[in-house]
C-alpha cells in the first residue's frame, strides 16, 4: 500500500503558512529532513510520526495519506476488540492503544474516559485519576461535542476526584445556577408572569426530576432490607403523584409513571427475595411487574395517559421499532407539556433481566418461570430482522 506521507506533510505545511525552515524548527529537525521527506527520498523516524501528527491536528493515518473509509474500516476492527465482557483493566488498555491510533475521534477519547471513570468508581482514584483528567481535559477543548457530552465529562472529572481535589473541580466546572433546559423555561416564565406556562413548566420539571432521583439506584452495602424499604416508599410517592389512595404498591393499569414502577418493581422483587422469608412476596411484587409490563405493551397506539395531580402533562404512547440493544417491538411513553414534547422513555422490561444470581433465592419456584416466560412472550412481540 502506498503511502503519501511527504505529501502530506508538504500540504499541511503550506495550509498552515510555515516554511520548511519553520517546520523544522517546531519539531526539531532539520529543514534537510523536511525537504527529504517532502521530496520521497525518505521518511520521518517512526517515533516522530505521533508528534508530527499531533502538530498538525491529524491523525497518523491522515498523516500517512490512507483514505477516510479505510480509516474507518480499521478503527472499526480495533474497536472490536472491546466486544463482549472485557475486564475494565484490559478494556482501558485496548482503549489507549486506540486513543493513541486514532488521537483525534472524540468517541474515542470519549469511551476511555468513561472506563478510567469506571476504575476510579472502583477505588483506584490515585492510580487513574490523574489520567482522567488529562483526558477530560482534553476532551473539553474539542469544538464540535455537545453540552450534554461535556457536562457527562465533567460528572466523570468531580465523580472521580479525591476528596481533596472536589471543591476545585466543582469551582472550575459548576454553575451556581441550574441551567438545563427545564430549569432555565421555568424562570423565562416566571419572570414574564406567564403562570399557566410556568405551570406547566414545573410539572414537567417534576416529571424528570423524580425520574432521576427513583433512577439513581441504592447505595453500595445497602442491605436487603434497607433496599426494600427504599423501593417500596419510592412506589408509595409515585401513588402519591398520581393520586391513588388504594394500597397497592404497583397497580396494573398503566399511568405517567409505568416505566418507573416497572424499573422499581423489578428491583424490589430481587431485594425482597433475599430476606428471609419474603420470598412469596417477592414473587407477588414480580407479578405485579409483571402485569402492568404486559398491560403496557397491550396499549393502542396513540393512548393519551393524564393524571389530575398533573393537569399540564401527558404522555403519548407510540411503539419504537427494534433497536439496539432492544431487539423487539416496545411501547415509548412521549411526555408532552401542554403542546411541547419534554421527553421519551422506553418500556423494554426484558426477560435477561430475570437471569440475574439476586433472583437464585426464588428461582425455583414455580410462580418464577412463569414470570420469565409471560416477560419473554410480550417482549417478542412484532420482532423484526435484521435490526
Amino acid at each position: 500500500m502506498k503511502l503519501y506521507l511527504g505529501e502530506t506533510i508538504k500540504r499541511l505545511r503550506q495550509q498552515n503558512g510555515l516554511t520548511q525552515e519553520q517546520l523544522a524548527d517546531k519539531l526539531g529537525v532539520s529543514f534537510q529532513s523536511i525537504s527529504r521527506w517532502e521530496g520521497g527520498a525518505g521518511y520521518p523516524d517512526i517515533e516522530l510520526i505521533p508528534e508530527i501528527a499531533g502538530f498538525f491536528h491529524v491523525t497518523t493515518d491522515e498523516l500517512m495519506g490512507l483514505d477516510k473509509s479505510l480509516r474507518e474500516k480499521k478503527l472499526e476492527e480495533a474497536l472490536l476488540q472491546l466486544a463482549g465482557n472485557v475486564p475494565l483493566e484490559e478494556r482501558v488498555k485496548i482503549q489507549r492503544q486506540i486513543h493513541r491510533d486514532f488521537p483525534h475521534d472524540s468517541g474515542v477519547l470519549y469511551g476511555l474516559i468513561h472506563t478510567l471513570g469506571e476504575l476510579c468508581e472502583e477505588g483506584q482514584e490515585r492510580e487513574y485519576y490523574e489520567e482522567l483528567k488529562q483526558f477530560a481535559e482534553e476532551y473539553l477543548t474539542l469544538p464540535d461535542e455537545t453540552t450534554y457530552q461535556r457536562d457527562f465529562i465533567k460528572t466523570e472529572l468531580i465523580t472521580a476526584a479525591p476528596e481533596e481535589e472536589v471543591e476545585e473541580m466543582i469551582g472550575k466546572y459548576a454553575s451556581v445556577f441550574d441551567m438545563r433546559p427545564g430549569a432555565l423555561l421555568k424562570k423565562r416564565y416566571e419572570y414574564r408572569g406567564d403562570r399557566e406556562r410556568c405551570e406547566a413548566q414545573i410539572q414537567a420539571n417534576l416529571i424528570d426530576t423524580v425520574h432521576s432521583i427513583l433512577f439513581d439506584g441504592i447505595p453500595e452495602g445497602t442491605t436487603p432490607e434497607e433496599a426494600a424499604g427504599i423501593q417500596t416508599k419510592a412506589l408509595r410517592i409515585l401513588n402519591i403523584l398520581i393520586g391513588r389512595e388504594e394500597d397497592v404498591l404497583i397497580p396494573p393499569t398503566p399511568d405517567l409513571w409505568c416505566l418507573e414502577r416497572i424499573w422499581i418493581g423489578v428491583r424490589l422483587a430481587m431485594a425482597l427475595c433475599r430476606i428471609p422469608g419474603k420470598e412469596e412476596v417477592s414473587l407477588d411484587v414480580l407479578e405485579s411487574t409483571v402485569t402492568l409490563t404486559e398491560n403496557a405493551f397491550a396499549l393502542p397506539e396513540g393512548t393519551i395517559l393524564t393524571t389530575q395531580g398533573l393537569p399540564f402533562i401527558s404522555a403519548h404512547v407510540t411503539f419504537s421499532p427494534p433497536v439496539r440493544p432492544f431487539p423487539f417491538r416496545h411501547p415509548q411513553f412521549v411526555y408532552m407539556s401542554r403542546e411541547k414534547e419534554f421527553g421519551i422513555r422506553h418500556v423494554a422490561f426484558r426477560s435477561q433481566w430475570l437471569n440475574r444470581p439476586g433472583f437464585d433465592p426464588i428461582r425455583g419456584n414455580p410462580r418464577f418461570p412463569s414470570c420469565a416466560e409471560r416477560i419473554e412472550k410480550v417482549s417478542s412481540v412484532d420482532r423484526r430482522e435484521p435490526y
